[in-house]
C-alpha cells in the first residue's frame, strides 16, 4: 500500500490523500447498503407473517375466477362510468381482459365487485351452510344454489334444497364431519363424479382405493380390514396437505364412520404406484406386503447372475429379453459380492438337505435345478457334462418342492440385500 514516506513531492501526497478518502467511502457505503438489505428482509418477513395471521382465510379460500364466471357474474348489473373503468382497469392487471357483456341488469360498484372477486364461489360438490343448514351442492342456477342432500335439525334430509348464494358461506369442518357420521350411518355416500348421493359400496381386502370426507379427497390407499371400527391400510397416501407415503402395512387412519372409502380410478392407481416406486417399492398383492424395487442397470453397464452350473457371470445390460427374465427373476446383481452372498446360501441349503458326503446323482432319473431366471427345471440326467456340472455346482435336486424351497430363500435374501442397498432416487412425476 502507498504510504506518505514513500510518495515522492507533493502532488503524490494529495493522489495518496484523496485515495484513502475515497477508499473509506467506499466501505460506508457497503455498510451501509448491507443494513439497508438486512433491514428491508426483516420488514418483509414481519409484513408475511403479519398477513398470514390476520388473514388466513382469505389466503386459503382464494381461488382465482375465470373469465367465464366474471362475464357470468357482471351480466346480472349495470355500472357507473368509472366504475366500469377501475373495473376493466383492475382485470388487465390480472390478465383478464375485458369480460363485460352486453346486457345488464343492477348497479355494481368497483368495491362491490372486488369483494366479490376475492370472495367465495361455491362450486359442485362443496359443503355449505345458511342459518343452520347445512349440506353439499349438486346444482348451481344464477343466484341460487340446490343441495343434493342436507341436514336441517339434526336430521339427514335427502330431498333437494334451494338456498340463496348471497346467503351461503363454507362449512365448518366440525359440520362437515358430522354430516359424514349421519351418511355413514344411513350407508350413504356422496359421489363427486356423478354428483349425486349413492350408496356406500363395499370394499374387499388389498382393494385400491381413494380416501374422502364428503366426496373431498384426502388420500389414496390399500385396504386392509375395518378394525373395531377403525380403518386400516397397508399403504397410505395423504395427499390433503402435501403428498406423504406410508407403508407400514398397519396404517390406522381413524373411525371408519369418519371417512367415505371409495374406488380408486386408473390415473389414482397409477399415482399410487409411483408414488411407491419415488420410495423404491412396489406392492405384491398376492403376498400382501411392500417389497423393494430392484436395480437395473444403464444399457451398456456391466452387472452380475449366476448361471445354472452356480458360476457368477458378468454380463452386459443390453435391454434383452433375457436380460429383464433374470431382473425379474433377483438374480441380477450390481456387485459380485451380493451374487456370491445369495450362491453361498443355495450351496448351504443343498447340503442341509442332502449331506456333504451322500451321493444323490440319479443317472437316467429326472433330476430338477433352477435356471438363471431362478425358475425350477425338471431334467432327465443323461450323463452329459452340463449335468455333472449343475451337480458339482449343488444345482441338482432330488424334488421339485426341494428346489423351490432353494430359489424361496435365494429370492427372499436378494430383497434383503435391495433394502439395504442405497439406490440413488427416482424422480417423482409431477
Amino acid at each position: 500500500m502507498l504510504s506518505l514516506e514513500n510518495c515522492s513531492g507533493k502532488y503524490d501526497s494529495v493522489c495518496y490523500i484523496l485515495f484513502m478518502i475515497s477508499l473509506l467511502l467506499l466501505i460506508c457505503s457497503v455498510l451501509l447498503l448491507k443494513r439497508m438489505i438486512e433491514k428491508f428482509v426483516f420488514d418483509f418477513i414481519v409484513f408475511l407473517q403479519i398477513t398470514l395471521y390476520l388473514f388466513p382465510t382469505v389466503i386459503s379460500n382464494f381461488k382465482m375466477k375465470s373469465s367465464k364466471e366474471i362475464t357470468s357474474y357482471l351480466s346480472k348489473f349495470v355500472t357507473a362510468k368509472e366504475d366500469r373503468r377501475k373495473i376493466m382497469l383492475f382485470l388487465k392487471e390480472k390478465g383478464l381482459g375485458d369480460s363485460f357483456p352486453r346486457k345488464k341488469k343492477k348497479t355494481i360498484t368497483f368495491e362491490e365487485f372486488e369483494s366479490w372477486f376475492y370472495g367465495y364461489t361455491p362450486q359442485k360438490g362443496d359443503c355449505i351452510e345458511s342459518g343452520g343448514v347445512w349440506g353439499i351442492i349438486q346444482d348451481i342456477q344464477s343466484d341460487v344454489v340446490y343441495l343434493g342432500i342436507s341436514v336441517v335439525n339434526g336430521s339427514l334430509n335427502q330431498t333437494i334444497k334451494k338456498l340463496a348464494v348471497s346467503e351461503i358461506y363454507q362449512a365448518c369442518a366440525q359440520k362437515i364431519l358430522l354430516m359424514q357420521n349421519l351418511m355413514f350411518q344411513k350407508k350413504l355416500s356422496w359421489s363427486r363424479f356423478h354428483n349425486k348421493v349413492v350408496p356406500s359400496k363395499k370394499i374387499s381386502r388389498n382393494d385400491f382405493v381413494r380416501i374422502t370426507r364428503l366426496g373431498q379427497k384426502l388420500g389414496l390407499g390399500i385396504f386392509k380390514e375395518n378394525l373395531k371400527g377403525d380403518i386400516i391400510l397397508f399403504v397410505y397416501l395423504q395427499t390433503k396437505t402435501g403428498r406423504e407415503m406410508d407403508y407400514s402395512l398397519s396404517i390406522n387412519i381413524g373411525k371408519e364412520e369418519d371417512y367415505q372409502i371409495e374406488m380408486i380410478s386408473p390415473e389414482e392407481r397409477y399415482d399410487l404406484i409411483e408414488e411407491l416406486a419415488a420410495c423404491h417399492k412396489v406392492w405384491n398383492g398376492h403376498f400382501e406386503r411392500v417389497e423393494p424395487i430392484n436395480w437395473k442397470a444403464d444399457s451398456g453397464d456391466y452387472y452380475y447372475y449366476i448361471n445354472e452350473t452356480s458360476e457368477i457371470i458378468r454380463d452386459v445390460e443390453s435391454d434383452r429379453q433375457k436380460d429383464l427374465k433374470r431382473l425379474r427373476g433377483y438374480n441380477y446383481y450390481r456387485k459380485m459380492d451380493n451374487a456370491r452372498v445369495v450362491l453361498d446360501l443355495m450351496k448351504k441349503i443343498w447340503l442341509d438337505m442332502y449331506g456333504s458326503s451322500s451321493d444323490i446323482k440319479m443317472i437316467g432319473k429326472t433330476y430338477f435345478y433352477i435356471n438363471e431366471n431362478l425358475n425350477v427345471v425338471s431334467k432327465p440326467d443323461n450323463g452329459k457334462p452340463k449335468d455333472l456340472s449343475r451337480y458339482c455346482g449343488r444345482n441338482y435336486f432330488r424334488t421339485e418342492a426341494d428346489a423351490l424351497k432353494a430359489t424361496y430363500e435365494m429370492i427372499e435374501l436378494r430383497k434383503k440385500q435391495l433394502v439395504e442397498t442405497k439406490i440413488p432416487s427416482i424422480k417423482k412425476r409431477r
